[in-house]
């Protein structure tokens, strides 16, 4: 997880999703088409454990739109993906079939996130958006706690735990490390909305069932955004923006929670594995104990057979002895001569007048004294040596000790440094995507604005530019139309064309044109603004009716 990742469980029919091979991991074996519509080219077809089909097929193939319904439970009054972990209630997948495949889909589900509950709990969610292993793309979520969250989402290989029986198990999944994150908007149910850049969100709880002798969990997810937040009868807030435990409402974050947050959420994976590793090690031991006691248990019963099969063994052996009269009496007295010697021996040894003993206790005074010697001097040394050892190994501990301690102390500051790095470039590009936004917005309204000005400006010198007709010096008997224009403040528009139309009274007919670059300084034919009426028109020029049609910028 790379320095801090902008951060409840279900299972969607793996991509592609093929006819022949069942549609979906938990839907059973096809029990094949229940209705067909030729005029539709749509139909519905059910499997063995009750998952359908709803949709367009060709053949017998799924084709165009459809929708797979999970197995359904009677129990929940819905269906579901069976009892593979981890569990969806009310599940579907919908999107474009093409030959039996789903392509483009998009999935709409509610998940419980609990194997053996009735009813939908406050953490569950239903999600509609793009999907690819997990979810991706732009995506909708609906908590059913009231908050709505829109925005893209991500997913990633995610290992988490669950419980189906008396034992944690352990799994990857894409789908259980999907997360909203980036640019988004979040509403909670008292009307508050938050828009702004949101921390990495996982959606689903990775650590579902684990138990285990350390204690080791994984954080849940919370949410955690900079941006801006409106609350109703509040002002705006800009800022760190996170949330209450139940969910139920923003609050106003502080960067010591979140950073305390971020490394908890950060050691997640590593946490897990750790947790799998030492849980599959206990029931590893487990197992090679109940070996070993399988094997001790084999071997005893072994010896016991042994020990009956020599038992039988002697007492055949007595009974022939038996059987052969003077040799077993001739046996008998040779051991009573061989006891009888050892009990004279015995005697000897243990009256210290006799000579025999005198002897024995000479030589053993004699080899103890040396011996002596050197066992003390023995135990002396091995007594130096182990304590020697002692200090060496325990100088060993606590150096590695403070080496790991130092290392882990180094990691911790690297990380926050991470996060902090993090932020601030989060921040800095926040920042100025906001100051782009602004300008662009403020170009844009200025733009309306003067759209506006224009616009208005360009009506009022249309209904009040007065024009007329008249003959000009050295002109030859021609027309042309000269005017005035009105002093309007402000005046947006520096270059003005003016339509017209020419006309002698009572007439239908008449000319039109258009002075370009319009002064309307003067009526003097020697300013240069005029413009010739043809064709030219009958009536005296002083007679000739001249409207102005429209006023618009210059057109060069």
């Amino acid at each position: 997880m790379p320095g801090v990742n902008w951060f409840f469980r279900f299972a969607a029919a793996p991509m592609p999703l093929l006819l022949a091979s069942c549609a979906s991991v938990g839907i059973g074996a096809p029990t094949g088409w229940v209705a067909k519509d030729p005029a539709t080219s749509t139909g519905t077809f059910y499997y063995g454990d009750g998952g359908r089909y709803e949709g367009g097929y060709s053949g017998e193939k799924f084709q165009g739109r459809g929708t797979l319904f999970y197995e359904y439970s009677r129990a929940h009054q819905g269906y579901t993906d069976t009892n593979d972990p981890p569990q969806l209630r009310n599940g579907q997948l919908a999107g474009e079939f093409s030959n039996g495949q789903l392509l483009h889909t998009t999935v709409t589900y509610t998940t419980e996130w609990n194997n053996n509950a009735t009813y939908t709990p406050p953490g569950a969610f239903a999600y509609k958006g793009g999907y690819d292993g997990g979810f991706k793309g732009k995506g909708r979520v609906i908590f059913k706690d009231g908050r709505i969250f829109k925005g893209q989402f991500g997913n990633e290989p995610t290992l988490f735990s669950y419980a189906p029986g008396e034992r944690v198990m352990f799994a990857t999944s894409q789908l259980v490390g999907s997360y909203f994150e980036g640019t988004g908007t979040m509403r909670w149910s008292n009307g508050a909305t938050f828009e702004g850049v949101v921390y990495r969100y996982y959606l689903f709880d990775r650590d579902r069932g684990m138990i285990n002798p350390d204690n080791l969990t994984c954080v849940s997810s919370a949410f955690y955004g900079k941006g801006v937040l409106k609350e109703p009868g509040k002002a705006d807030y800009v800022g760190l923006v996170g949330e209450t435990y139940e969910h139920t409402a923003p609050v106003h974050a502080n960067e010591a929670d979140f950073m305390r947050y971020a490394d908890e959420l950060a050691q997640c994976p590593g946490t897990l594995a750790v947790a799998r590793d030492r849980i599959n090690g206990i029931q590893s031991e487990l197992d090679t104990e109940m070996a070993q006691g399988r094997a001790n248990a084999q071997a005893m019963l072994a010896a016991d057979l042994g020990n009956l099969a020599n038992q039988v063994s002697t007492s055949a052996a007595r009974i022939d002895a038996a059987s052969r009269g003077t040799t077993y009496e001739i046996e008998q007295a040779k051991q009573q001569r061989n006891a009888d010697y050892a009990s004279f021996i015995s005697a000897q040894d243990a009256d210290p007048a006799s000579e025999r003993s005198q002897r024995q206790t000479q030589a053993a005074q004699a080899a103890k004294a040396p011996a002596s010697v050197s066992q003390a001097k023995s135990n002396k040394a091995a007594r130096s040596v182990a304590s020697e050892a002692t200090a060496v190994a325990q100088s060993d501990e606590a150096g590695a000790a403070e080496q790991a301690a130092q290392q882990a102390a180094g990691e911790r500051l690297e990380h926050e440094k991470t996060v902090q790095r993090t932020m601030d470039d989060i921040e800095r590009k926040r920042v100025a995507a906001a100051e782009v936004a602004k300008k662009k917005a403020e170009k844009e309204a200025e733009a309306r604005q003067l759209a506006q000005s224009k616009k208005l400006y360009l009506a009022q010198l249309r209904d009040s530019t007065k024009l007329a007709a008249r003959t000009c010096p050295g002109g030859e008997g021609k027309y042309y139309v000269v005017g005035l224009k009105p002093a309007i403040k402000p005046a947006p528009v520096e270059c003005l064309d003016v339509a017209y139309t020419a006309r002698c009274p009572g007439s239908q007919q008449g000319a039109t044109g258009v002075i370009k670059t319009f002064l309307g300084a003067s009526t003097d034919c020697f300013m240069g603004d005029t413009a010739e009426i043809a064709p030219q028109l009958s009536c005296k020029a002083s007679e000739v009716v001249v409207k102005v049609n429209e006023v618009s910028e210059c057109s060069f």
